[in-house]
């Protein structure tokens, strides 16, 4: 079933992409057939190679030399790069780009003017060039498809001709095209096997909906109350991309979708067809509805009221891969038409090694950052693979600029499956967490069904929901001001690590958060090499540290250093707090050097810096993560802990008194749940001023137990949850410069 509610767009587009392709890509050959899609792609047959189009190009290692992981006679599919797009003046370039202006969707045109890019076009929205894919295509390469982000085109080739291809000059670069993380068969975690009609749960106090239940897994991240206040994502057009969907579903029938497109069979049938697997929509269903499905009494997603576009780009077939190359289509689809947000739950992983995952290498990543540099707020999964062999987030989650789902319970504890960080580069991930256990959603085999999943796939939509009551709450908000609104506002935005990130969301909170002032005085800090591991004996490494006075004014700032220890205590300065003053526009950089002592407790550090004035202040900061591996006992002094190396302009490095870290201090809660009472336990190994209060997950202070100082050794306190509502609360202790987090969960 193929429904596109808006006929005048999609004509519009299909003329979009029939000049892009055709005048571009294909006008120039004999003897060919164009089979556009109904919003967008074209096959391509029957074309004939120019003369003078051969030379070097370059195999990815991973199809070179005794590692790589093929057979002679196999035929593989297969990205081939091009070297330019054959703009042969500064002239031809402009028009180019002027044509691919003109021919920008109204939709997209405004939603890329948030980014606030002087130029709304670049060489990424040029096609590539039509006498380099014939030379590609005449040696009986099959074309897939072609990516305008990446300059190139994918094929599936006989392993014998791949090194003849490296030969022709437009050839930059070919590279497998790697295969998908697989979310289906789902594992036996996954699926609750119930799967008719539930009884319906009446809708909660101080709600307009009745949600049944599917309430908790939006409450928990504030779409309850966005609800409320109005939000449910109209006028946010939301793509989703997965393996089909089964929109006969009571939950969906309803949406209203603007265009789909099957990326695999290239036609504009989502649904399951003759030949597929009867489990091929199941897992696209599931994310449907859990972001934008509606019906009373049973399910509604964040963003219900929004517009959608559904392509499928994934087969479940176990003799089938799941390939990146459709992905990248779909993308490049949803931006074309003017989508605001974009959710996927796939990742791809395959050939490529932990050391890809740096934000700049998989091709998925680099289409995922391409995308939201055009205006798209893009929602991705950290992948289920915790436990696996893998043990790292899955490519597009290691983009710089993508918004990484992690999964948590109804209690708000990591999922035991969900993937964690760091990128290969040492940048925190995930983003931020939500629901991703026993997550309500509607069932792929009956219309009136629901099922509960499990994983970062279900995690995922409801945070592209999320971000989609956010985007209709700010139309005029950049994808990256959404990011940075969802992150700051989550909870544990004061604390972030490689489980969590920056904690669970809460989309009110978001809608409610006020940008700070640019940062007058911005601080990068880069590791020389990553990803660090310490030995159990201690070492050190290297790093840059940047500062840049950005305004046209002197500058007058503190800059310092720390780290959030694994136990999530703050830990530090390392470095500082110096007393700055830069010039305008002055740039300064300093290669230092962090001794980590064998002392020091095993497990990944967080190492930050910031610029403002010391130590409430902060203007920006930077950060970066590392491994201590072995045993420690917490303690080390000053001077175990030295930060040397290039000094800053009036840096006095000095030895100190003893500091302690984590083993000296810690916040406990017993019994946790609890209901009504639980007991705060803290240590303090000297006497110092505590601040012991507790939080709702919307930042709202509940209680303040300790206020004031307190004598070293064991201390206790209760903090009675009586007349507050089931949920969970956090206790944060502060003392001493150092801060603990803990979460309670009152369930009454």
């Amino acid at each position: 079933m193929c429904r596109c509610f808006f006929i005048a767009k999609s004509l519009a587009l299909r003329a979009w992409y029939s000049y892009l392709i055709t005048d571009h890509f294909l006008n120039t050959g004999k003897s060919m057939r164009l089979a556009t899609m109904g919003c967008g792609i074209a096959l391509i047959a029957g074309l004939f190679l120019p003369a003078g189009i051969l030379q070097a190009g370059a195999l990815h290692p991973a199809l070179t030399g005794p590692s790589r992981f093929i057979l002679e006679g196999d035929s593989i599919d297969v990205w081939v790069m091009f070297t330019d797009r054959h703009l042969t003046d500064a002239a031809a370039r402009q028009s180019a780009l002027q044509t691919a202006r003109d021919n920008l969707l109204p939709r997209a045109e405004a939603r890329r003017a948030k980014t606030g890019r002087a130029a709304l076009v670049s060489e990424t929205d040029l096609p590539v060039y039509a006498p380099y894919a014939r030379a590609v295509l005449e040696t009986g390469a099959r074309f897939r498809t072609t990516s305008r982000y990446l300059n190139a085109v994918s094929v599936r080739v006989p392993v014998s001709l791949l090194e003849r291809l490296a030969e022709y000059p437009s050839v930059k670069e070919i590279r497998p095209v790697a295969k998908a993380w697989r979310p289906l068969p789902d594992p036996d975690w996954a699926v609750d096997s119930e799967g008719g009609m539930v009884q319906a749960q009446p809708a909660e106090p101080d709600t307009v909906l009745s949600y049944g239940n599917s309430y908790s897994q939006l409450n928990q991240i504030g779409v309850v109350a966005a609800h409320l206040a109005g939000y449910t994502g109209a006028g946010v057009l939301v793509c989703l991309l997965d393996t089909g969907f089964f929109t006969d579903h009571q939950s969906l029938v309803t949406r209203p979708i603007m265009a789909e497109w099957d990326f695999i069979n290239n036609d504009p049938e989502t649904a399951n067809q003759p030949g597929d697997p009867s489990s091929q929509h199941n897992h696209g269903t599931y994310t449907f509805s859990a972001l934008g499905g509606a019906y009373s009494g049973q399910l509604y997603g964040p963003a219900f009221g929004a517009t959608f576009i559904i392509g499928k780009t994934e087969m479940v077939d176990e003799e089938l891969p799941i390939e990146e190359d459709y992905y990248v289509a779909g993308m490049e689809w949803a931006d074309s038409l003017g989508a605001e947000v974009i959710s996927t739950s796939l990742g791809y992983y395959d050939w490529y090694t932990f050391a890809d995952l740096d934000g700049n290498t998989c091709v998925t990543t680099i289409c995922v950052d391409q995308t939201v540099a055009n205006g798209v707020v893009c929602v991705t999964a950290a992948g289920n693979e915790r436990l696996s062999a893998w043990a790292h987030i899955i490519a597009p989650a290691d983009a710089d600029s993508v918004i990484t789902v992690g999964a948590v319970s109804s209690t708000g504890l990591i999922a035991s499956f969900s993937s964690p960080g760091p990128t290969y580069d040492g940048r925190i991930k995930p983003e931020v967490c939500a629901r991703g256990v026993n997550v309500r959603c509607a069932s792929p085999s009956s219309i009136t069904g629901y099922v509960n999943v499990s994983g970062t796939s279900l995690s995922t939509p409801l945070l592209g929901g999320a971000a989609a009551l956010v985007v209709e709450a700010h139309p005029d908000w950049s994808p990256m001001q959404v990011r940075e609104a969802l992150m700051m506002t989550a909870s544990m935005a004061s604390s972030p690590n490689n489980d969590y990130g920056w904690g669970i969301i809460n989309v009110m909170t978001a809608i409610n958060y006020s940008f700070t002032p640019p940062a007058p005085v911005e601080i990068i800090l880069t590791p020389v090499s990553a990803p660090i591991t310490i030995p159990v004996g201690g070492g050190s490494f290297n790093f840059n540290a940047n500062l840049h006075n950005v305004t046209d004014s002197s500058a007058t700032f503190n800059a310092w250093i720390g780290q959030y220890t694994p136990a999530g205590l703050y830990q530090g300065p390392m470095l500082g707090p110096l007393t700055l003053t830069l010039f305008p526009g002055a740039n300064i950089t300093r290669v230092r050097i962090q001794n980590v002592p064998g002392s020091a407790a095993p497990g990944t550090y967080t190492y930050v810096g910031y610029t403002g004035q010391y130590p409430d202040v902060k203007w920006d900061s930077s950060y970066f993560s590392y491994t201590k591996l072995g045993a420690g006992d917490g303690e080390a002094t000053v001077g175990d802990w030295a930060c040397t190396g290039d000094p800053f302009p009036g840096e006095v490095i000095a030895g100190g008194p003893r500091f302690v870290v984590a083993s000296d201090f810690s916040l406990s809660a017993s019994p946790n749940p609890f209901n009504p009472t639980t007991a705060l336990s803290y240590e303090l190994r000297a006497a110092s001023h505590v601040s012991l209060r507790v939080y709702d997950t919307a930042g709202r202070e509940v209680a303040t137990l300790v206020d004031g100082m307190r004598e070293a050794g064991s201390h206790e306190m209760t903090f009675d949850a009586s007349g507050l509502p089931s949920g969970m609360y956090f206790a944060r202790l502060t003392a001493g410069g150092y801060t603990a987090v803990q979460k309670v969960v009152l369930v009454k």
